[in-house]
């Protein structure tokens, strides 16, 4: 029983904010490298656990940046991520993302008909579920005026009820613009 334990055993020990899983077996080799026990129970390549390692802070947390679309523009986004698994994910769209700062949204827009990665997203979601509120939206205020004022979605507050609470339709242009990325992305996949 005890050569049974040994073998197929385990032990969850602390490291960096959660716990992870290490076989008795393996124990002794935790000791000495943990990065690659660590890699293994994420089921990420060893270099990668080890930039998590270098770019985390405290608790676990680190953190990327997206930079503004716009030529010239310095303005960054943080994108946040936890393991290493997030970070791979947070790196992908830091690289890949298109992403306009509050001072130069509307210039894209009116410059190319250009939107954000996110804002794309939001009219996605309101084109597959008209009359969503802002929380099944999961929208924030600041990006729902936007599209609102450059005239892609329009709120109606309830007659009854909470009048806080907001259903968002798109508009015709707005409908214009979905089917128009969605045609765009057809296309990419051929």
């Amino acid at each position: 029983m005890i050569s049974r334990t040994l073998l197929n055993g385990s032990v969850n020990v602390w490291y960096r904010g959660r716990y992870l899983t290490v076989p008795l077996r393996s124990l002794s080799d935790w000791f000495l490298d943990p990065a690659r026990i660590g890699a293994a129970n994420y089921q990420v390549e060893e270099s990668t656990f080890r930039r998590w390692m270098d770019c985390e802070h405290e608790h676990g947390v680190g953190n990327t940046f997206v930079t503004c679309s716009r030529d010239g523009c310095r303005q960054r986004r943080v994108l946040t991520f936890y393991d290493p698994t997030e970070m791979q994910n947070m790196e992908r769209r830091a690289t890949s993302e298109i992403w306009y700062c509050h001072h130069h949204r509307l210039a894209a827009w009116d410059a190319s008909r250009s939107l954000g990665d996110g804002h794309m997203t939001l009219l996605k979601r309101i084109y597959r579920s008209p009359g969503c509120n802002r929380v099944q939206l999961e929208g924030d205020k600041r990006d729902t005026d936007f599209l609102a004022s450059i005239g892609l979605l329009t709120s109606v507050a309830p007659t009854v009820g909470n009048r806080r609470t907001c259903s968002f339709h798109l508009t015709q242009q707005g409908m214009d613009v979905v089917d128009a990325q969605s045609g765009k992305q057809l296309v990419s996949e051929c």
